[in-house]
C-alpha cells in the first residue's frame, strides 16, 4: 500500500497515467475478494488487481488475514 500512495504523490497535477501505469497500478498491493459458489458450497475467491486468480478460501475472513500475511490490501467485490 506505501508503494501505491507513494505512485500517486510522485505524480504531478498535469501528468495523466498512461494505460501501462494503470494496469500494473496496486498489482502487488491489492487483491480483490469476491464470493463465488464451488460445488454447492459459498467460498470466496481472490484475485490480483488485474483480475487473475489467485486462490479460493472458505471464508471472508481467512482470505482477508492471507493477504494481510502478504502485505496486500483486500477489497471487495459484490
Amino acid at each position: 500500500m506505501k508503494k501505491m500512495l507513494q505512485q500517486l504523490s510522485n505524480l504531478s497535477p498535469s501528468r495523466r497515467m498512461t494505460e501501462a501505469e494503470l494496469a500494473e497500478f496496486g498489482l502487488n498491493e491489492l487483491a480483490y475478494i469476491k464470493p463465488l459458489k464451488v460445488q454447492g458450497e459459498w467460498m470466496h475467491g481472490v484475485y490480483g488487481a488485474d483480475g487473475t486468480p489467485i486462490t479460493i478460501i472458505q471464508n471472508r475472513e481467512l482470505a482477508i488475514a492471507t493477504l494481510q500475511q502478504h502485505e496486500m490490501a483486500a477489497l471487495s467485490v459484490h
